[in-house]
């Protein structure tokens, strides 16, 4: 068994625990016998240290100069830790109706202030082995970035009515600094975050950033979107391969192949929801073809028909969606290491199709008022299923030397066009 087996099953068991299907004494024995087993023992055990040679002394200074014998050091210990977040639906409710309020009144200048008070809350709520995160940022170098991307937005609005070729160009414009803006979010999110006082960082190249969001998708439509899953590798290549606790940089191992698969049981799941709802529309028709002279009953059943059809097909999309996400995610999780921690992430599809679904209609049916709500549910439930393992404590990172200040054109750019960057 290797260390991604034996974290899985550390983790089940743990769910079994909190579940009530195991009791204390249960669980801590399941633990220890999975610890003690033989092929994971070796997995804990240290490499042996290397033994200095020894100088000879006389033996009537042996007595004297030979100091105790020095027992073995103890093997580091595999620690397992969950993300947790305590945040609940009614604070953030409260910091969301009065950021809500002040940035209408201000005709939108509070929103640095109100998006910087939004991530403190759910920073400053989230806890890894006892101590949360932290978000740094200023509002003022917040609302700077703001400024910068509202006038250029405000720029291509006006001149999509006085200049419709100039507008053009400005939108070609927009689209060849994506990547730039990519990787100045991404340089300042990180800059702005820390845990235990440690800033994180983020060292990928604006080369990197243009290449893997810029040149890649352009070759994509020419392999008839074959070229689809290497893009999505390469680009959570660049995030989670550059990220980086004070001077430890994070590694990743992710699969090109892992990627393919996800995307071609995708594809046989789009190809099925499609099937479906190929045969609810047949039989929908078919039942009009019977009905003859379309009474109200038959013309009833075929608008139901269609109603169940297209409902097939949304949620049938949905769930492609959700798989595509929790496999990329689950996988580019487990291939990244920070030091001597590796993460556990174990997402399912369902749970997220349901999350989705639940927090759409919570949102609709209350005209927007449970948005906090369902803001609150959607990070417990993904930081609910996020683990580190560790050799040792979390206590050895230390911060990077020198001070940067990054940007925040791009922080602004990405919130503004809500755009993915791959994590």
């Amino acid at each position: 068994m290797d260390t991604t087996r034996l974290s899985e099953e550390l983790l089940r068991l743990g769910e079994e625990f909190r579940a009530g299907k195991l009791t204390p004494e249960e669980y801590h024995e399941a633990k220890k016998r999975l610890l003690l087993a033989p092929e994971n023992a070796r997995l804990l055990e240290p490499p042996p240290p290397a033994r200095a040679p020894r100088l000879e002394e006389p033996r009537a200074a042996q007595a004297v100069l030979e100091p105790p014998p020095l027992t073995a050091a103890a093997p580091p210990r595999l620690q397992y830790h969950r993300f947790t977040f305590t945040g609940s639906a009614g604070e953030f409710f409260r910091i969301w109706v009065v950021n809500l309020f002040l940035s209408v009144v201000t005709l939108g200048i509070y929103y640095a202030w109100a998006k910087v008070r939004a991530r403190q809350y759910f920073y400053s709520h989230t806890f890894l082995a006892g101590h949360p995160f932290e978000y740094l940022a200023e509002p003022v170098h917040v609302l700077k970035g703001h400024l910068i991307v509202g006038g250029g937005l405000l720029a291509y609005y006006l001149l999509q009515y006085f200049a419709p070729e100039a507008s053009l160009l400005l939108m070609a414009l927009g689209f060849v600094l994506l990547p730039w803006l990519l990787h100045q979010s991404l340089r300042f999110t990180a800059y702005n975050s820390a845990y235990r006082n440690i800033r994180f960082r983020f060292h990928g190249t604006l080369g990197q950033s243009y290449l893997s969001y810029f040149l890649l998708p352009l070759l994509t439509p020419f392999t008839l979107g074959l070229l689809v899953p290497y893009v999505r590798l390469r680009q959570r290549q660049y995030v989670f391969g550059n990220a980086a606790l004070g001077a430890t940089r994070a590694q990743f191992g992710g699969e090109v192949g892992a990627f393919y698969a996800t995307y071609v049981v995708a594809a046989l799941m789009g190809l099925g929801v499609y099937a479906l709802f190929a045969v609810v529309l047949f039989a929908s028709g078919g039942l009009a073809v019977l009905g003859g002279d379309f009474g109200p009953l038959v013309t009833g059943s075929v608008f139901g028909g269609l109603f169940l059809g297209y409902l097939v097909l949304v949620l049938g999309m949905l769930a492609v969606q959700q798989h595509i996400y929790a496999s990329l995610a689950n996988h580019a999780w487990q291939k990244t290491t920070l030091g001597k921690l590796r993460f556990v992430s174990n997402l399912r599809t369902r749970d997220l199709v349901w999350l989705s679904v639940s927090n759409f209609l919570a949102i609709v049916f209350t005209l927007g008022l449970a948005i906090p709500w369902a803001k609150v549910r959607y990070t417990k439930h993904v930081l609910d299923h996020l683990a580190v393992v560790s050799y040792g404590d979390l206590e050895e990172f230390t911060a990077a030397a020198g001070k940067v200040r990054e940007g925040s054109v791009g922080e602004a750019a990405a919130d503004f066009f809500n755009i993915d960057v791959g994590l």
